[in-house]
């Protein structure tokens, strides 16, 4: 069953997309709700409970530096709004890169560093889990970015771990196993 959340979620905003429920049929009743936050040829978001999932999509090779940057600005943007007006909270987060084909440059992993740190120190995040990409180059990029991000994370208070496949991820989150919203 899908339900448009456009203007409820982020009002004003059309990057909103669809929720899908987890319907359990043995019980007979919904037990989660999957909503779509942003959805880009590069990218989407989705929140389940009070965990975020995103994945990086194949045309993210094709990024620019300037595009990386309005992506994740718009992201923390978005969030902030909903967490302040108290329709978004979170403590989770799965980052699926495992499709990112878009190298950063050093001065790119300080900036995302600072900005999704501060964020994730806000909202009071506990862990972020990521999923490797699977390339060596953008692997090895995630890698000086996570390094970036751990200077600064201690103060934040999260811890952060990656791994290989999203099922360890989403154990290591506490999380049970779920079938993720790009895999319908």
């Amino acid at each position: 069953m899908h339900k448009d959340f456009r203007g409820r979620l982020f009002p004003n905003q059309v990057l909103i997309g669809y929720s899908y429920q987890v319907f359990n049929t043995k019980h007979k009743q919904v037990m989660h709700a999957i909503v779509e936050l942003y959805k880009t040829a590069e990218m989407e978001v989705y929140l389940l409970d009070d965990l975020i999932l995103s994945r990086w999509l194949p045309a993210s090779t094709d990024m620019t530096e300037e595009v990386y940057q309005k992506h994740l600005s718009t992201v923390i943007k978005l969030f902030w709004e909903q967490v302040n007006q108290q329709k978004l909270q979170f403590s989770y987060v799965l980052d699926d890169s495992r499709q990112m084909y878009f190298s950063i440059s050093p001065e790119l992993q300080q900036w995302a560093a600072r900005e999704l740190v501060a964020f994730y120190k806000e909202v009071r995040l506990k862990k972020y889990a990521l999923i490797m990409p699977q390339s060596f180059i953008e692997s090895l990029a995630f890698e000086q970015t996570i390094e970036e991000a751990a200077k600064l994370r201690a103060i934040a208070g999260y811890t952060s771990k990656s791994f290989a496949d999203p099922a360890e991820g989403l154990e290591w989150l506490g999380k049970p196993p779920l079938t993720l919203p790009w895999e319908y």
